[in-house]
């Protein structure tokens, strides 16, 4: 039996590209201020964390597309022991919606919108609030402040923030990237794996631009306190990512030739990344990602007759395909390649795909929710997954553990 979660998975369309992860997941929903007391604790520094949303037993949650009429909780566990709960019922402040909740630094740290603004908790009491009713695609912990990065629930526009103080906004514009792609850790907000000495903050964004033959798009980058146009050649349609990565921009896009072939673009040099299969095939994405000095970029094509296909490309073009819907994502790791996905109805890790001896982890009748469920982390790659009856069972390590819970996971987070 697989556990079906209908209102959890809706696709949340970007106003911009579409698409921001292998998975999609459901719009959130507005919630109201409620106040909680959780007791205070210290994080455990080499802990696996994990979030969860719990529904009373025997409330029919895979059902339910709105989970509006039910008292559920947020738990968050801290290497299998429960650790903090919060309300996320009616009338509650704090929503069980994946995208608006994450652990950092062995913190629950939940976001949400009222009739006046968006707010901000840390472990259920309130960091701070601002006008504006904005959705985050980008939270990160750096230097003891909090940066985060919101869209505009209204429509274009945009506001960069560190600490709720404004740094950066724009009234048009729609960001590249969400909290719900697990890598990087920062959603829309990334740093340069590769500088040398303290990396600054970076994000990117489009503004739309209506022309006589539709419209065009233009790309900016934010970076140390400026931003800058992105040049881009007059054949891309859309940008789907861009790194900066040891000094150097990349960006990944589509553009108007008459295969739709996505492009890898570093400095002055392109790079096509399809073949002749996926002619005619567009692709979705394509997002750049590193292992040591590798670049790679992962995406799928949506295929004339409805189908996907999963891809893994690096600078020579075509690395890796999936075909079928049921791959959930691709990690590379010391040049080792592991896809999680479902074969034949089960839940599969294959290590070495491609490889000449693969093999593979078959975790039977269980679900990944959602990616952020799954964290590489150190070579070692850990999952928090959902059993049938709704348990909470967690795979690190070649092994599995099974933890008491009704309900599912949203995320997992190791160490701080």
């Amino acid at each position: 039996m697989k556990l079906l979660i209908p209102a959890a998975v809706l696709a949340a369309l970007s106003a911009c590209s579409g698409d921001y992860d292998f998975k999609p997941r459901k719009y959130r929903f507005q919630t109201l201020p409620q106040i909680a007391e959780p007791g205070p604790r210290e994080p455990l520094p080499d802990a696996t964390y994990i979030i969860c949303a719990e529904f009373p037993e025997g409330y029919d949650y895979h059902t339910d597309p709105d989970y509006g009429s039910v008292e559920a909780t947020l738990v968050m566990f801290e290497d299998g022991k429960r650790v903090l709960t919060l309300p996320a019922g009616p009338g509650s402040q704090f929503s069980i919606d994946p995208d608006m909740h994450r652990c950092r630094g062995g913190h629950l740290y939940t976001d949400g919108v009222d009739a006046t603004g968006t707010f901000l908790h840390c472990d259920g009491e309130l960091l701070f609030r601002y006008e504006g009713r904005e959705a985050l695609r980008g939270f990160m912990l750096l230097d003891g402040k909090v940066h985060t990065l919101g869209q505009s629930r209204d429509g274009g526009g945009f506001s960069y923030r560190i600490d709720g103080e404004l740094v950066f906004s724009r009234k048009e514009g729609y960001i590249l990237g969400d909290m719900s792609y697990p890598l990087p850790g920062g959603g829309a907000l990334r740093l340069d794996e590769a500088a040398e000495g303290a990396a600054e903050v970076y994000f990117s964004y489009g503004i739309p631009h209506k022309t006589y033959e539709g419209t065009k798009w233009e790309y900016h980058i934010f970076q140390g306190g400026s931003d800058k146009l992105i040049d881009t050649s007059s054949a891309v349609l859309e940008v789907f990512d861009v790194v900066i990565y040891g000094g150097s921009l990349y960006y990944t896009a589509r553009r108007s030739d008459f295969s739709t072939n996505p492009v890898l673009v570093d400095g002055d040099s392109s790079y096509s990344l399809g073949d002749t299969p996926y002619m005619y095939a567009r692709p979705h994405i394509c997002r750049i990602f590193f292992d040591g000095p590798d670049l790679y970029i992962k995406g799928w094509y949506e295929t004339s007759d409805g189908g996907k296909l999963f891809v893994l490309w690096n600078r020579r073009g075509v690395s890796m395909t999936i075909p079928g819907t049921d791959a959930y994502d691709v990690w590379v790791s010391s040049g080792e390649r592991y896809v999680l996905q479902k074969r034949e109805g089960i839940l599969s890790i294959v290590r070495s795909w491609g490889g000449d001896s693969p093999s593979v982890d078959a975790l039977g009748a269980l679900s990944l929710p959602f990616n952020n469920c799954a964290a590489f982390s150190g070579g070692d790659l850990s999952l928090a997954l959902s059993d049938p009856d709704g348990k909470l069972v967690v795979y690190s390590g070649g092994e599995s553990r099974s933890y008491d819970l009704y309900g599912y996971p949203m995320s997992i987070k190791i160490g701080l």
